[in-house]
Order: C-alpha cells, then structure tokens, then sequence
C-alpha cells in the first residue's frame, strides 16, 4: 500500500496550560496530546484515493468552574491557550498557503474561521486526493497560475495522422520572424 509522508508542525501557547490537540488522519489517530512550544508531528498515511487529515483543538476552558484559558488587558489578549498552525507538508510540499481557500476552522459553536491560529474549541478538516502531487497540481497551484496557453502551444496536424505541412509552416514563420530581428541578438553578444 501506497503511503503519504505527512508533517505538521503547531505552536503551542501557554495559559494555565498548553493546548491540547488530536490529529487525525484517515479516521485513524496519530497525535492526541499537548503541544508545548514548537511541535512538528510527523507520520505516514496510507493514501486511499480521497484523504482526510482532522486537526482537533480541544479542553480550553472558556469560564467552566471559574478557569478561563485566556487573559486579556482591555480588548488585549495578553495570554492565549491556543495553537498556530506553522505548516502542514504532503510529501515534502507546504499546501498551507492554499489551504486556507476552501478549509474553514470550525468551532464547537459553528462558527467557520479562516484562520491558522486556533484560540476556540474546534477542528479544521484538510481533504485531499491521491496521487498527491497530481491533486497539488491541479488544485493548490494551477488554479492560481495563470498561463496563457494559446501563446505557448503550437497546435499540431490531427487530422492527417503524420501531415506536418502545417506545423512546418508554422515553424518557417517562427524562424522568419527571429531573422528579422536577429540584430537586437547581436547586441547582446558577449566578446
């Protein structure tokens, strides 16, 4: 079985206690604990063909028997326990930067938050498909690419198997073209 090599890596901050998380890949658990500091949390994932990861943030304590897990001066919070989520890899390739344009944090109340710093109970669900350089491609980095492709593809012959009058002609315009301005070549010789 074909397998993901998957890295997290969180920041934990500190208030009464560190952050408590569960990360969850393909309904199996890999990490259930606290997150002291910088953590990376690596593991393989065996690849199905749709994948999950589930990155859970739970026990912060929002007032229960008088324990708040967040001190603020004002409308400044001076102390949080929450997690930041630095990176997350698929296969040594970062797909945070795109992410965050369809995966929502998701608090225990419904709230849907696009962010990386978890500070609410809550989970964010990162769903993606196998081969994991393919799905990457098509969906982290060609729908932000812009290319222009009419003005990189020559169009071949198809309907005349073997029938490259066209593609020669084409050929024959590209060359003529760089002739004609083969002087602004020149001046970039190196002597």
């Amino acid at each position: 079985m074909e397998t993901i090599d998957v890295v997290i890596t969180v920041q934990g901050h500190f208030c009464n206690d560190w952050p408590y998380i569960e990360v969850i890949g393909n309904d199996t658990i890999y990490f259930n604990g606290i997150v002291q500091e910088l953590q990376t949390i690596r593991f393989q994932l065996p690849a199905e063909v749709t994948n999950q990861i589930l990155i859970k943030h739970m026990n912060k304590c929002f007032g229960v028997n008088g324990v708040w897990d967040v001190e603020a001066i004002g409308n400044v919070i001076t102390k949080d326990r929450a997690v930041k989520l630095l990176n997350i890899e698929l296969n040594s390739v970062s797909i945070k930067n795109w992410m965050f344009d369809v995966c929502r944090f998701v608090t225990e109340d419904g709230d849907h938050l696009q962010t990386d710093y978890f500070g609410h109970n809550g989970n964010i669900s990162i769903e993606f498909g196998f081969p994991v350089y393919e799905w990457i491609i098509c969906n982290c980095v060609k729908p932000t690419a812009n290319p222009v492709a009419s003005k990189f593809i020559i169009n071949t012959t198809s309907d005349k198997l073997f029938n490259y009058t066209k593609d020669i002609e084409e050929l024959a315009e590209i060359e003529r073209i760089l002739n004609e301005h083969a002087h602004l070549f020149d001046q970039f010789a190196t002597v």
